[in-house]
């Protein structure tokens, strides 16, 4: 504008929410001319659409095409150039904005306002607006989220139009959740809850934010297979769900993280969690929950019968072992019941009770032989009660245990010298 003036042409300043740029008057025709500089000034329409997506934000659309309407009035405001000075301020003040410098930046945003005429101070504040946002933006595509938010937040709260509004609550929504998304990954998810709840006052970004920190945090706690702490930040989620939707969605995370989490208590208590399990309404078996949903039964019904048979409640498992069956046709009832039984003659044994055991032991390979464990357990609680027999002299009655342990392994050292003692000892 300056070497235009200088060449002695009427060349007058126009300001833009975006940028500045000049009008040249030729016989009472205005001709617009658009500076330019290495970083580029007025860019086009498909490096605006590139920032806005990178901001989350949704363009416009007009005749089936996306547009992006920085601005409604592309004519600009023609003003002074004193007028042009204070936009230098204004700019000056956002880029220490961007900085942290807010002492520096709030005197020169007064100074600049100085130089300015009350009739064209909303469009250097856009333009200030702009610029904020801009900056934001720029923070943003370094990684440096927080310093974002704070730049957009100030651009929000200098907001004076709807749309200045509406594009400032975007951008700074944006950077916030890939904020919330740092900490959270970071495992600083005190320092998430911190700045959502304390940084973002304004009604409208804080409820789909607090949303979207809990979400997550779900997603961390899945990572972790924190199922409880999934449950929980769902929960809290859900009551911030704006659409039907979202809701639906979440329930379904919801039903699948329950259901995680009974399965981790089972672990731990598989009788509470089956009463928990049973409390659950179960899903129609079109719905995606079902299948997961039949499995975590499954599961915990199993570790039921686990639980019982390693406490040697025997009797206690047939009841329990149908609710197993009716959930897993696969279900290898007979393999727990052996374990029961082998619980039970391991009890006696150590109570020095090997007669009685030697049932108990019998029962759990009879039940299940294909277990080499309690075959070989069987043989050594025979060749344990012989040991006892023989040595209260009662050679007469080793012959049937004898007999048993030759059936289930052969001869054996122990009923050589078993044999050889009783043979000396008539």
């Amino acid at each position: 504008m300056i070497a235009a003036r200088e060449a002695g042409l009427d060349a007058r300043p126009v300001l833009l929410p975006s940028h500045a740029r000049v009008a040249v008057v030729v016989d009472e025709r205005a001709i617009v001319v658009e500076p330019t500089s290495p970083a580029g000034f007025d860019p086009g329409e498909r490096v605006l659409l590139q920032q806005l997506y990178r901001l989350g934000v949704q363009p416009a659309e007009q005749d089936g095409i996306e547009r992006v309407q920085l601005y409604g009035d592309a004519r600009g405001e023609e003003v002074d150039f004193l007028a042009l000075l204070g936009v230098v301020y204004t700019n000056e003040s956002a880029s220490r904005t961007a900085r942290g410098e807010y002492e520096i930046a709030s005197a020169l945003h007064e100074r600049a306002e100085l130089f300015v005429a009350p009739q064209v101070l909303p469009v250097v504040r856009g333009m200030r607006i702009s610029t904020l946002n801009a900056l934001g933006a720029d923070l943003y595509e370094q990684g440096k989220y927080a310093a974002a938010v704070k730049v957009l937040h100030r651009a929000l709260s200098e907001s004076l139009t709807e749309e200045s509004k509406a594009l400032s609550t975007n951008n700074l929504f944006a950077a916030a959740q890939k904020h919330i998304e740092t900490l959270c990954h970071g495992g600083k998810s005190r320092a998430a809850r911190a700045f959502v709840q304390g940084f973002l006052a304004e009604r409208p970004i804080y409820e789909p934010l607090y949303a979207f920190l809990l979400a997550t945090l779900a997603e961390g706690a899945e990572d972790r297979q924190d199922w409880d702490a999934m449950v929980v930040a769902i929960e809290r989620a859900r009551t911030h769900a704006r659409t039907d939707a979202k809701r639906a969605e979440m329930d379904e995370m919801l039903a699948h993280a329950r259901l995680n989490a009974l399965q981790d208590q089972a672990d731990r208590d598989a009788e509470q969690a089956w009463k928990r399990y049973r409390q659950l309404e179960r899903p129609p078996e079109s719905s995606p929950l079902a299948e997961h949903h039949r499995q975590a039964g499954a599961y915990i019904a199993a570790m039921r019968c686990s639980a019982l048979a390693q406490r040697g409640r025997c009797d206690d498992i047939p009841p329990a072992a149908e609710d197993w069956r009716a959930l897993d046709e696969r279900a290898e009832v007979e393999q727990v019941q052996a374990q029961c039984h082998a619980v039970r003659a391991r009890q006696l044994v150590k109570r020095n009770q090997t007669a009685a055991a030697l049932p108990e032991q019998r029962r759990a390979f009879e039940l299940y032989p294909q277990d080499p464990a309690h075959r070989a357990n069987l043989a050594n609680m025979l060749q344990q009660r012989i040991s006892e027999l023989v040595k209260a002299n009662r050679c007469a009655a080793i012959g049937p245990f004898v007999a048993e342990v030759k059936q289930l392994v052969g001869q054996t050292d122990f009923l050589a010298q078993a044999a050889e003692y009783c043979a000396a000892a008539k």
